[in-house]
């Protein structure tokens, strides 16, 4: 019988009253809006870890120190491929810090002995999904997120990370924290 296998990934989690002006982006139906309490900025992604390497994920977030520093989340974007990808709001202040735990996690982490993904860092938190979109469509889209670039969503203190597990369900991930670092002040 195969190992037990655990899709993880690291973030920070963001405050409710940013979490309702998010989701608060009216997208015409051209895209699946991410529910509320699922919104944060994901530092790393995991993928499936079996049970030492999970632990030894959890070890490494729980030792991780930073400084606190502050965030805010202002515009937004797309990631798009062919007519499928995700709508996000941007991070402006704190994007550097935020640059700078990543890069230092995934180096913890591989030095951990769990491969990380190799593609480029953007702070952001997607708040949708779309997939299936034609050229109109994408358009009427880009109009929508055009029309949030200079929108401000709010600022909070950035006080840690956690370590999530993600449970994929036919109704959407259920994400829950498994190991979190404290920032110092």
């Amino acid at each position: 019988m195969p190992e037990s296998q655990t899709r993880a990934f690291v973030a920070v989690c963001i405050p409710d009253d940013v979490k309702e002006a998010v989701s608060g982006i009216d997208l015409q139906g051209l895209a699946r809006s991410i529910e509320v309490q699922q919104l944060h900025i994901t530092m790393n992604f995991l993928g499936y870890l079996n049970q030492n390497r999970l632990e030894r994920a959890a070890g490494t977030v729980k030792g991780y120190g930073h400084h606190q520093f502050d965030i805010s989340v202002d515009g937004g974007g797309v990631f798009e491929s062919r007519g499928k990808g995700v709508a996000f709001v941007g991070i402006r202040k704190g994007a550097a810090e935020l640059l700078e735990i990543h890069t230092q996690l995934k180096s913890l982490f591989e030095r951990a002995g769990i491969p990380q993904e190799d593609r480029a860092f953007t702070p952001h938190i997607t708040f949708a999904r779309f997939k299936g979109l034609d050229r109109s469509r994408m358009e009427a889209l880009g109009g929508i997120i055009n029309g949030i670039k200079a929108h401000s969503f709010g600022s909070f203190r950035c006080s840690g990370l956690e370590l999530k597990r993600s449970v994929l369900t036919g109704s959407g991930p259920v994400y829950s924290a498994l190991a979190a670092a404290h920032f110092t002040s």
